[in-house]
């Protein structure tokens, strides 16, 4: 998962996924990099930038298919990203 540490997050960090998520969530997370990574981006790309809370909160959101996530992300307002990056349980407000 040092992959992670490219998404500002830190050693410490990592070491919180590592207590806080399942033996699975850490397997997926390490395993399937490009697919982690490809999301990362996503959420960046339209200014979501809690990635150490998201990947707590809603780590199933990695499980998922890529272009999935892009469409979910591209229908989201200004405003709810903004929400989203206030507190990520704003996840929870939308459809996904």
């Amino acid at each position: 998962m040092k992959y992670l540490l490219n998404y500002n997050l830190s050693e410490e960090d990592l070491e919180t996924l590592k207590e806080e998520l399942t033996e699975r969530d850490i397997l997926e997370l390490s395993t399937n990099q490009e697919r982690v990574e490809e999301i990362l981006n996503h959420f960046l790309s339209v200014g979501i930038h809690n990635l150490k809370e998201i990947l707590l909160y809603k780590v199933d959101l990695f499980y998922d298919n890529p272009n999935t996530i892009m469409h979910f992300l591209a229908t989201c307002s200004k405003d709810t990203i903004d929400k989203i990056n206030e507190d990520v349980q704003n996840l929870d407000l939308l459809n996904n």
